[in-house]
């Protein structure tokens, strides 16, 4: 996990590929200790834009040290060189 200004950022270490032949919609794999809202904040991806794409998926496994981890499938919406990553929220699993 890296942070700028303060704030955790993901990283290509921690949010690996998980794609055949990297053809189609990549599906990234996410687990982290920070909360899911903190994943979800703007610019939280955005160290790993130059390999997520428009359309891709992330698997977040958030809070993963706490004994109820949260759990969210994530579409990128946004990966533009200077504007960051942006993401929305396909499903969220409720404990």
């Amino acid at each position: 996990m890296r942070s700028w200004n303060g704030r955790p950022r993901a990283n290509h270490q921690d949010t690996p590929r998980l794609t055949a032949a990297n053809v189609g919609i990549g599906v990234w794999g996410h687990l982290t200790t920070q909360l899911l809202e903190t994943v979800l904040e703007s610019g939280y991806f955005d160290l790993v834009q130059d390999g997520v794409e428009r359309h891709d998926r992330i698997i977040v496994t958030a809070s993963a040290e706490s004994t109820v981890p949260e759990h969210a499938t994530l579409v990128v919406t946004r990966s533009e060189p200077g504007h960051g990553v942006d993401v929305a929220v396909l499903h969220r699993m409720k404990a």
